[in-house]
C-alpha cells in the first residue's frame, strides 16, 4: 500500500468512525497505535532524528493506550519516559505530563 493510499484508507476509517461505525473506530485505534509505536522506535532515523521528539510519540503512546484500556501498556511506557527524565527540569513538558498521571 503506497503512503497515499494509506492516507485515503485512514480518511475513510475515520469518516466512518464519526459516523458510529464501532469497527472503523476500532480499526483507527488499532493503525494509529501501530504507527506511533513504529515512530517512537526509531529514535536516530531520518524520520525521528531527536530524542525529544521521539519521548513526545511516546508520550502520545502512552495516552492513547490508557484511553483504549491499556492500562499496562501505558504504566510501562510511563515508567521508561520517567526514568528517561530522571534528571530533567521539573519544568519539561513531558515531565509535567508524567505528574498529572
Amino acid at each position: 500500500m503506497t503512503q497515499s493510499e494509506s492516507r485515503e484508507a485512514s480518511l475513510d476509517l475515520l469518516e466512518r468512525a464519526k459516523a458510529g461505525d464501532r469497527q472503523a473506530l476500532e480499526a483507527l485505534i488499532t493503525r494509529s497505535r501501530r504507527i506511533l509505536q513504529r515512530a517512537s522506535s526509531q529514535e536516530g532515523s531520518p524520520s525521528n532524528p531527536t530524542a525529544a521528539f521521539s519521548m513526545r510519540l511516546r508520550m502520545q503512546l502512552a495516552s492513547l493506550e490508557r484511553q483504549t484500556g491499556h492500562i499496562a501498556e501505558a504504566e510501562a511506557i510511563e515508567a521508561s519516559l520517567r526514568k528517561r527524565l530522571a534528571f530533567a527540569d521539573r519544568n519539561h513538558p513531558i515531565a509535567r505530563l508524567l505528574s498529572r498521571e
